[in-house]
């Protein structure tokens, strides 16, 4: 851990008077303010001294990070141990570019202390922290600030908005993510791969052409078939995340919300009850983040999309996207205002049908969440 000191501007404020008694003392020749000089530099001598002696005998090391999105509480875990024999005040800070939070901590001799610091990141991306542990002690003259050891930075992952995820799957379906054979619908083509489990009785909002007539006329109630679940899709999500060569506010906010919309996807997708494969493409992006849908894949996705820039340029010979499995949904989203090359493509690259979405092209089953500045 490295030091520095700071003078307060009540130390500052000290100095100036004890100069000045000192100049005067020595220029009329009156002890007395020579005296008081020499005492107020002593006194901050003491101070310098004795917030070195403090900051030095404390460690302070990182036990928890949570991961966040822009917008969603954050917090850090921090340990502060006081290895002296005596009882000491310290301040705590813990800053980067998107927090900046402080505690005062009095610690008793040989006592460990985790200070929990909550904060609300403004905005994603990769922000480094500063920890530092500043003690005063006794007079507040001066302050010395001990940094604490370098660690992980922080990782804020997009905002996220809200998703109706079989509002979702149904669109996509009708949009036409089928498989290489049919144009039907993959929500059909689910459907009609499932297994049927048995019979129930008829409940409000169930498709009539389940009825099962035979069973419904022995039984004398209406009773319609009951399927398996059928097996779920893969989803392929390509990201062209794109920003002009002159950039605008409102290129960047327009940008923040094409980043949130696939963010908001895959969060969805990943924590939505199945396993089916997840994939992010980032044209541009050597490798794509891919796996089993589960709450540690959207966290891997939500570190990626943390480190978009857009200024990453799609080539031919640079998109992570292979030819795709034979039944998976397939979405291309878009922070262009036109279509570009990139859609026309990815269905000759992989052979099979892509949908192009935008972030203003409001659907009902998605609600964008509220950036700064929109």
């Amino acid at each position: 851990m490295t030091g520095r000191f700071r003078l307060t501007r009540a130390g500052g404020g000290a100095v100036v008077v004890a100069i000045l008694m000192l100049a005067a003392g020595l220029l009329k020749t009156i002890n007395l303010l020579i005296l008081l000089g020499d005492l107020l530099i002593i006194l901050v001598a003491i101070n310098v001294v004795a917030a070195w002696r403090i900051t030095r005998v404390m460690r302070l090391t990182l036990c928890e990070s949570t991961e966040s999105n822009a917008g969603a509480l954050a917090a850090r875990t921090l340990e502060v141990h006081n290895t002296s024999r005596h009882q000491v005040i310290v301040e705590l800070r813990d800053r980067s570019d998107v927090h900046d939070e402080s505690i005062t901590l009095l610690i008793s001799a040989g006592v460990i202390v985790r200070p929990r610091l909550a904060f609300t990141p403004a905005r994603r991306g990769v922000h480094v922290i500063s920890t530092s542990l500043a003690s005063g002690y006794p007079f507040g003259f001066v302050t010395h600030t001990r940094a604490g050891p370098a660690r992980e930075p922080l990782i804020v992952g997009p905002a996220l908005g809200r998703l109706d995820l079989e509002g979702f799957r149904r669109w996509l379906a009708r949009a036409g993510a089928g498989d290489a054979r049919t144009r039907r619908p993959a929500r059909d083509l689910a459907a009609a791969q499932s297994e049927l489990r048995g019979v129930r009785p008829f409940r409000s909002g169930d498709n009539p052409r389940q009825i099962h007539w035979r069973s419904s006329a022995r039984r004398g109630e209406l009773l319609v078939r009951e399927y398996d679940s059928p097996e779920a899709l893969d989803f392929m999500l390509v990201l062209e995340a794109w920003l002009p060569p002159l950039e605008t506010p409102q290129a960047r906010q327009r940008l923040e919300a094409t980043v949130s919309l696939a963010a908001t996807l895959l969060h969805a997708w990943c924590n939505g009850g199945q396993s089916p494969r997840a994939v992010l493409a980032v044209p541009g992006v050597a490798e794509a983040v891919q796996g089993r849908a589960s709450p540690a894949l959207a966290r891997r996705f939500s570190q990626a999309l943390a480190r978009v820039d857009g200024r990453s340029q799609w080539s031919e010979h640079a998109l992570p996207v292979g030819s795709g499995a034979p039944r998976s949904m397939r979405l291309l989203i878009s922070s262009r205002t036109e279509a570009g090359d990139l859609p026309s493509f990815l269905q000759s690259r992989t052979g099979r049908s892509w949908q192009r979405l935008t972030p203003e092209a409001a659907r009902p089953w998605y609600h964008p969440p509220r950036l700064p500045g929109a």
